[in-house]
């Protein structure tokens, strides 16, 4: 089903999204920031950005998705929950383009002047400046966050943003926090470095697997079963948020983004959203449970 099309209402606010032809290839790879061998599928990345009015905006188009049916409704969700929790994240606006194709737009968060680099970054870093071979279960990577600050207190900055980011993805079940999906942000007068906004909140799955397990590919720790219980143990501050996300019903936070957007809440997409995600936060409970006792 294409849940927005399904969803939108005659009063539900959307952007006609253009393009001004006058930006080249070379203008959104500037944007972008990276080269060829950094981010994955780059040419695909461009083809979703947009200049109008002087501004840069990042369109997603709604299609099936088989893998993943709710995955824009996802990028709604992840963006209100982390709102909620005030973690930086971008803002989603409904968006058609030329072809009439319906979607989600968001607006470049770059500031001017500062420096941002992708997830790719921190391997680097860790790999420049450690005797060790990147592990990516190992949670001490945490602690090795201190390779890219200037300072004990942007460490603790950035770390417990790193913290609140890996909470939200273990309670959505993000599957793709890979390099690209991930951005730093430095600022160029005080050299502090911390996380930019988040986005990309999709290809998330409905529940853990009894087979394989809780398994989340994240750019500074690859979340398991295994370390979850050491992450809870060394950083109470993971589990106080994990625990208050749980709390914060992803069911009625569906309900509340229903009502920002206007959508119809008399509909079977609506209903169809509200029973996966009531389903989802009730066996998370559950499951997280165990580790949060």
């Amino acid at each position: 089903m294409l849940y927005l099309k399904n969803l939108i209402t005659e009063n539900t606010p959307i952007t006609r999204l253009s393009n001004d032809r006058s930006m080249s290839e070379e203008n959104k790879k500037e944007i972008l920031g990276v080269s060829e061998t950094d981010l994955e599928k780059q040419d695909d990345y461009m083809k979703m950005m947009y200049f109008m009015n002087n501004s840069w905006y990042y369109f997603k188009e709604e299609e099936e998705n088989l893998g993943y049916p709710f995955y824009l409704i996802d990028e709604l969700m992840g963006s209100f929950l982390a709102h909620k929790m005030n973690m930086k994240a971008i803002t989603y606006f409904l968006a058609r383009v030329k072809n009439k194709k319906m979607g989600l737009a968001s607006k470049n968060f770059k500031q001017s002047g500062f420096h941002y680099y992708f997830g790719k970054q921190y391997y680097d870093i860790y790999n420049n400046n450690t005797n060790l071979s990147f592990a990516p279960f190992r949670v001490e990577n945490i602690e090795n966050l201190k390779f890219l600050c200037v300072s004990d207190e942007n460490r603790e900055i950035l770390t417990k943003h790193i913290l609140e980011m890996l909470a939200l993805d273990v309670y959505m079940l993000q599957k793709d926090r890979k390099s690209a999906n991930l951005q730093f942000e430095k600022n160029p007068i005080s050299k502090y470095i911390d996380l930019a906004p988040l986005y990309d909140f999709s290809n998330c799955i409905p529940k853990i697997e009894e087979k394989s397990g809780l398994d989340l590919q994240e750019v500074v720790l690859r979340i398991t079963d295994r370390n979850i219980q050491t992450l809870v143990k060394q950083y109470p501050y993971f589990a106080n948020f994990l625990s208050s996300l749980l709390e914060t019903k992803m069911s009625s936070t569906w309900e509340e983004i229903c009502e920002f957007y206007q959508f119809n809440q008399n509909s079977e997409a609506f209903e169809e959203v509200y029973n996966y995600y009531k389903t989802k936060e009730e066996s998370q409970r559950r499951y997280l449970g165990m580790y949060l006792k």
